[in-house]
């Protein structure tokens, strides 16, 4: 994962609501997917180890998270555990074959919380935290980002 990858996905962090964070975990899981096979393809044994277990770090993550109070918690553990499965099979073969249904389930769950994420009206998961004003000034190609409150106190209080 880049330097500005890292970077997009905190302040998008930053500004999430509950089920934002879910789609943002989804995001950083595929991206450590494709940097694993990006990895497999340049011959970087221990790159490709690496993004894995990054992924599978992730993937318990959600795991640990889902809240069996909910219908959908049972069938997300098994697809869940299922991913974590793939992941050592792709870990223990050395070939990244068994990543292709991961990065399409993924990608399937994220595309359907995506289309639950405007019926989530809650507010921002993280408090104190600056506020991201996009579209102000434009770039020659892209919209620029302004910090709102870049003096303010931010961090804990006592």
């Amino acid at each position: 994962m880049t330097t500005e990858q890292k970077q997009e996905f905190t302040r998008r962090i930053t500004q999430a609501n509950s089920t934002q964070l879910i789609i943002i975990l989804y995001d950083i899981t595929i991206t450590y997917l494709n940097d694993a096979t990006k990895a497999y393809e340049a011959e970087d044994s221990a790159g490709f180890e690496r993004e894995i277990i990054h992924a599978g770090n992730c993937i318990a993550e959600m795991i640990r998270n889902l809240h069996f109070a909910y219908a959908p918690a049972k069938e997300l553990h098994a697809i869940y555990l299922s991913m974590r499965k793939s992941l050592r099979e792709a870990l223990t073969e050395k070939k990244p074959d068994s990543l292709i249904p991961v990065i399409h389930n993924l990608t399937t769950l994220r595309d359907a919380y995506r289309q639950i994420a405007p019926q989530d009206t809650s507010g921002p998961v993280m408090g104190n935290t600056q506020t991201v004003i996009a579209g102000l000034t434009y770039g020659k190609n892209t919209i620029n980002e302004n910090l709102a409150d870049e003096s303010s106190n931010r961090g804990f209080r006592v």
